[in-house]
């Protein structure tokens, strides 16, 4: 009989050594869940899947609805194939699933089939959410009361602007005790700070489930009224029409009302009467409503055009910007370009060296993998963070994680004091198949009998030690 011939570690397969990461066969132990109550979960995985998530997930509605998460069962939980959870208390009865995906690749996915959740307590409502008084003023304390029955161990108390879609204005409460019978409706109350600074309106007070942010119930409208002039900032302004990096500069502004502390930011220029304008940094948090504060110019910004923004640290609706100015650089405009990768087959576990130039003020860099799209009006995906805010050194080895998908990235590297300074490398493979038929030929070479099949977590050992000495 002819010898076989040997492989070479560059032939197309007809079926991996390596398994792509993947899981499957979700399950679930029983039908039926019961808050409070231990359950176990089960799932298949094959390929690298070091760790998983556990979460709970709300089954979809109908036939193109989506499944609305719920709760975090686990985090990096070990990927034994069995994990048990506990059932928490408050859930809405009804329809869920489980869904485990790999802590390290998100799109490495299953769902369990739909199960049911029955409330050990009974149902969870909040109800007949009821103010003291339809009248506030900043400052002042009010009584809001309201009722509950079923698992509801903690309620938030929000401030709402009643109008519209209800936007959430100020947080007033988190987590009171909601403590009392779960088999009838017991009445709560719960005295409340009402925040200086508000725009005068109308206004609802929204009780809602700490452990459920759909058992929900809001009060009647309110007024909030000023306690002296409404809130107002205006007249902002900065000393000089153009701003240097890392020199000094004051900007001033005036006040009126309850503006107690300020936020200051800078922001881009708009491009046109339609554009927004884009958030640069946050300068100052919380200064003293002193009307004028000295603040350092940060480096590494591009060059252009810029307005401060100060707004009330109570109040978002109460803002006002500067007139534009110029921002230069100390030195010249920062840059990033030619990003490159020293290997074009990354391997799981391995560390790969990747290089970069810039110029101008780049003090920092992240740097961080994405996935390349399948086709050309595709994006490319962001698949890890590598490194966050490391020397600008122009060189940097990275760690490539375990578990991504075979196939196509590349390299993003950023300034980490402006995003908007950015360059990417060209695309390169990410798959361990060809170091671990590398290895394979190699130890056929060696006399291995061909007809023996060595099983990959042998494979990958031997390949993983060879590639580390």
């Amino acid at each position: 009989m002819p010898k076989r011939a040997l492989e070479s570690p560059t032939t197309v397969p007809r079926k991996r050594i390596k398994p792509i990461p993947e899981i499957s066969t979700a399950a679930v132990a029983h039908p039926v869940w019961r808050t409070g109550q231990p359950e176990v979960v089960t799932w298949s995985s094959q390929g690298d899947v070091p760790a998983v998530n556990i979460c709970l997930h709300r089954a979809p509605s109908g036939a193109t609805g989506r499944c609305a998460f719920v709760k975090v069962l686990a985090c990096h939980a070990k990927n034994s194939g069995s994990h048990e959870v506990l059932v928490p208390g408050g859930l809405t009865p009804g329809q869920y699933i489980v869904r485990i995906d790999s802590s390290v690749n998100s799109s490495v996915i299953a769902d369990s089939a739909e199960f049911s959740v029955e409330c050990a307590g009974g149902t969870p409502v909040i109800s007949e959410v009821k103010l003291q008084q339809l009248t506030w003023q900043g400052g002042s304390r009010q009584h809001v009361s309201w009722r509950s029955q079923g698992e509801v161990p903690a309620v938030d108390l929000c401030l709402h602007h009643a109008l519209g879609r209800r936007k959430l204005v100020k947080t007033l409460i988190r987590k009171a005790n909601n403590s009392g019978s779960h088999q009838s409706c017991v009445g709560h109350e719960h005295e409340v700070l009402v925040p200086d600074g508000l725009t005068p309106g109308h206004y609802v007070v929204r009780v809602e489930s700490s452990v459920n942010g759909s058992v929900l119930s809001d009060s009647a409208e309110c007024t909030v009224v000023p306690t002296g002039a409404l809130p107002a900032i205006s007249a902002v302004s900065v000393a000089h029409p153009v701003w240097r990096t890392g020199q000094q500069e004051v900007v001033t502004w005036d006040s009126q009302g309850e503006v107690p502390t300020v936020d200051i930011c800078l922001h881009r220029a708009s491009a046109g009467a339609w554009a927004r304008r884009a958030l640069a940094k946050v300068l100052v948090c919380k200064a003293s409503n002193c009307g004028s504060y000295e603040l350092l110019v940060p480096g590494g910004l591009t060059p252009g055009q810029y307005v401060v923004r100060i707004e009330s640290s109570v109040n978002r609706a109460v803002v006002a910007d500067s007139a534009e100015f110029t921002v230069e650089c100390a030195g010249s405009a920062p840059a990033i370009s030619e990003v490159a990768v020293r290997q074009l087959i990354w391997h799981g576990g391995s560390r790969q060296q990747v290089t970069w130039s810039s110029q101008g003020e780049v003090p920092a860099v992240d740097i961080c993998l994405h996935r390349a799209p399948a086709n050309a009006r595709g994006h490319y995906a962001l698949a890890k963070v590598l490194i966050l805010n490391t020397n600008n050194s122009g060189s940097r080895d990275v760690l490539v994680p375990v578990g991504l998908t075979p196939g196509q990235y590349i390299v993003r590297i950023d300034s980490s004091v402006n995003s908007s300074v950015i360059a990417d490398s060209a695309e390169f493979t990410v798959d361990d198949e060809h170091r671990e038929r590398c290895v394979r030929y190699a130890l056929l070479l060696l006399g291995l009998p061909s007809a023996y099949k060595l099983p990959y977590a042998l494979i990958r050992k031997v390949a993983v030690a060879a590639a580390t000495d």
